[in-house]
């Protein structure tokens, strides 16, 4: 048996009442402030763009005079051996950049329920490792990126207003892996063949204790790469073969194809259950 798989419209605020704020990527209504991030996830050695939408009255009623951003990385590993714990934590990015400062202009009571829209790019260094959390009794390790808005209330210096946003970041792809993805989609046709790697495993199965053992083999095919591309389709083929206990002449004709010889192949993709499964090495000094 062989499978293929194929490969906010936001309401304009009417002029006599605030507007309520949009279904946000990160909000905080009380205090005016909604983010919007371009992409849900972020590659390093790329901009992470988005647009700060600002409820201005909102701001002035929150005594909000200054908001910037804060782009934050950091690695954390813990490990566990003869019962001494080693931890490591390292920076890996520390980045502000001023958003919005209060203008007098802004108090204008003329101005009524006034929205400002920011937009804002900041540039993610070009080697940073991948946002990861793995946990287990001997060794921990996790990777994480955060963006924090943060809103200055200079009449209250110690509670300012923060929006924490966190943020999924992947390496970017090299120039083998780009050659690969523009390649990837010819392999179903052999257009332009890539070289393929094939896995398989073999089991013996039976029904009960006393019963005959059958045999199921399974096979996967991929492309023969080191890394698999961003947002790429990737073809594969599924190989399934089973080899019923033997059976007697007088068996084999009871069966039908209502009642197929055990084991039975799937019949559908959906039958198939994928897990993908990582492994990691820890250290921590």
């Amino acid at each position: 048996m062989r499978w293929l798989p194929g490969h906010r419209r936001r309401r304009e605020h009417l002029p006599d009442s605030p507007p309520a704020p949009p279904h946000p990527a990160a909000d905080s209504s009380s205090s005016g402030i909604f983010i919007h991030l371009s992409n849900v996830v972020h590659v390093s050695g790329r901009p992470l763009d988005g647009k700060a939408r600002l409820y201005l009255w909102r701001l002035r009623e929150d005594g909000i005079e200054e908001i910037r951003l804060e782009f934050r990385g950091r690695a954390t590993t813990r490990v566990t051996r003869n019962g001494a714990v080693r931890t490591e934590a390292t920076s890996l990015v520390h980045t502000d950049i001023p958003l919005w400062v209060h203008d007098v202009q802004d108090d204008d009571p003329d101005l009524g329920y006034i929205e400002d829209w920011k937009p804002f790019s900041i540039q993610l260094p070009p080697d940073l490792p991948p946002t990861l959390s793995s946990s287990s009794l001997a060794a921990s390790v996790e990777v994480r990126y955060t963006l924090t808005v943060v809103g200055v209330r200079p009449a209250i210096p110690h509670n300012e207003r923060r929006i924490h946003i966190p943020l999924v970041v992947v390496p970017r792809d090299s120039s083998v892996s780009v050659d690969v993805k523009n390649r990837l989609p010819g392999m179903g046709v052999l257009a332009d063949p890539i070289p393929w790697k094939t896995e398989r495993v073999e089991k013996r199965i039976r029904r009960g204790i006393w019963a005959q053992y059958a045999t199921a083999q399974v096979q996967i095919t991929l492309p023969d790469v080191s890394a698999l591309p961003l947002y790429a389709r990737i073809p594969f083929f599924i190989d399934i073969v089973t080899t019923s206990p033997p059976l007697t002449r007088a068996k084999a004709d009871t069966f039908s194809s209502g009642r197929p010889v055990f084991p039975s192949v799937p019949t559908a993709f959906t039958a198939l259950d994928f897990r993908l499964r990582r492994r990691l090495r820890v250290r921590a000094i």
